[in-house]
């Protein structure tokens, strides 16, 4: 009984030993975790979101505080004047001289390591009217082709800071401009990757007819953006290549189809008739078989009847009869 006891004693002191060994790992594991993930500090002009004007410098800063040595990459926004910045210091400092309103957006800060890394993002919005995101030419009017009987719909992206305040539609006939029926249209918007907002316009204009000149007004604390752009109701013009290729299926089309009737009309014609004959055949051999059971009865009757009738002798047969020829 005592060595029972003196054994569980041992065990469980094992149990103990082999638990705390077990806690003093994770605790080890989880350290060490802990730190490989670097601490960034970003910040544009001391701040990590900034609302600035136009023509002013905005810093930024980006520091990596880790108890080791890590690389620093620095992305700018879609459209300004940051693109990308690489640091083996721990640290990287930018000054942005005369921002504009395409330095507005996100920016990120990163570490580049074989570990675990981290990031940080900061937005710099940059106060000023909304501007159009793919404006070939400042001198080239947007034209949309619709269809007669189909409503018109006509999609922009655009780009500034605040959020648009109002947005209406203008019709511009002969120089003169006025404002569109909100019943004859609907827009909307949507903020997407900052700065960017996507801006949609749906014309009921399905009975309209010709070419129509319209001006998108959107607005905001910044300023009024005015964009023009041409509507055109007109089918799509189809070249002649196209048409002969449309003629050419449409031949192969139809002859394709005269061909299957063709085939499927001479197959029925001579399954119908193979049918007709194989009766035909069949309707003749049962005549024959009834032509010669009829011959074959009308023969044993008459051979019954020449087997029954009795023989007439000349004792039995009555006597001549005998006429007076004297005068």
């Amino acid at each position: 009984m005592k060595c029972s006891l003196v054994v569980l004693a041992l065990l469980s002191v094992v149990d103990v030993i082999n638990g705390t060994e077990l806690l003093n790992e994770e605790r080890d594991i989880r350290s060490a975790t802990e730190a490989d993930v670097e601490d960034i500090v970003f910040t544009a002009n001391g701040a990590t979101s900034l609302v600035t004007q136009t023509g002013l410098d905005v810093t930024l800063l980006c520091l990596l505080q880790s108890v080791r040595a890590a690389t620093l990459v620095l992305t700018g926004s879609v459209l300004g004047q940051v693109r990308q910045l690489r640091s083996e210091t721990g640290r990287i400092k930018l000054t942005i001289a005369n921002v504009t309103c395409k330095d507005s957006g996100r920016y990120y800060c990163r570490t580049e390591t074989t570990g675990y890394g981290n990031y940080a993002s900061l937005e710099i919005n940059v106060f000023c009217p909304f501007q159009v995101r793919y404006s070939p030419s400042p001198d080239l009017t947007p034209g949309i082709q619709a269809s007669p009987g189909t409503n018109t719909i006509y999609t922009v992206e655009l780009y500034g800071y605040p959020k648009p305040t109002k947005i209406g539609l203008l019709t511009e006939k002969m120089g003169q401009r006025s404002p569109v029926d909100v019943s004859l249209y609907e827009v909307t918007h949507a903020q997407t990757t900052p700065p960017f907002v996507l801006v949609s316009v749906t014309l009921f204009d399905h009975r309209e007819k010709g070419n129509n000149s319209y001006v998108l007004v959107v607005s905001n604390s910044a300023g009024v953006l005015n964009l023009r752009f041409n509507v055109f109701k007109q089918y799509p013009t189809v070249n002649s290549s196209n048409e002969l290729l449309w003629i050419e299926i449409a031949a192969i089309v139809c002859g394709g189809t005269l061909l299957l009737i063709l085939v499927v009309t001479c197959t029925v014609f001579l399954r119908r008739h193979a049918q007709l004959k194989k009766k035909k055949k069949k309707r003749e051999s049962h005549h024959h078989a009834d032509d010669s059971v009829y011959q074959n009865f009308h023969l044993q009757q008459k051979t019954e009847v020449l087997v029954n009738v009795p023989a007439i002798t000349l004792n039995e047969a009555e006597e001549p009869a005998v006429y007076d020829t004297r005068i």
